[in-house]
């Protein structure tokens, strides 16, 4: 989220276009730098979205599993829940990250793609050959 060129948050939007606000500028706990989680309309709206039995899916996509998301203790138990089932998950990490982000990134059944300005253009074509 923008205003006058200067970044004042984070929103969430769904591939159906439903939108909340991840984090926005405020002292509100919890915080991460100067954003104010909301952790409350985040979950509200994403764990709905990854529900297995509510919202069946061929592929789950998640973007992004990062620090701010991470406050969320029902958003981190719903990712190992969705790690430990036969499901097709594709998700961006945090390239920095200890805890769970360390724990995917230490899975034998991941695959990791840093991306990087040389392979961005190609990803999307490389992804879905993988997919």
């Amino acid at each position: 989220m923008r205003q006058s060129g200067e970044r004042i948050g984070f929103r969430i939007v769904t591939l159906d276009g439903q939108e909340v606000t991840l984090a926005s500028l405020g002292t509100r706990k919890p915080t991460v730098g100067k954003y104010s989680i909301h952790i409350e309309e985040f979950e509200k709206l994403v764990l709905r979205c990854l529900d297995t039995v509510a919202t069946p899916a061929d592929l789950y996509i998640i973007d992004e599993i990062g620090k701010m998301e991470l406050l969320s203790g029902r958003f981190r138990s719903k990712i190992i829940e969705l790690l430990g089932q036969p499901i097709n998950l594709l998700a961006t990490l945090g390239k920095k990250g200890d805890g769970l982000i360390d724990q995917i990134k230490r899975r034998r059944d991941v695959e990791i793609i840093e991306v990087t300005r040389t392979n961005r253009d190609e990803l999307p074509e490389e992804l879905l050959r993988k997919i």
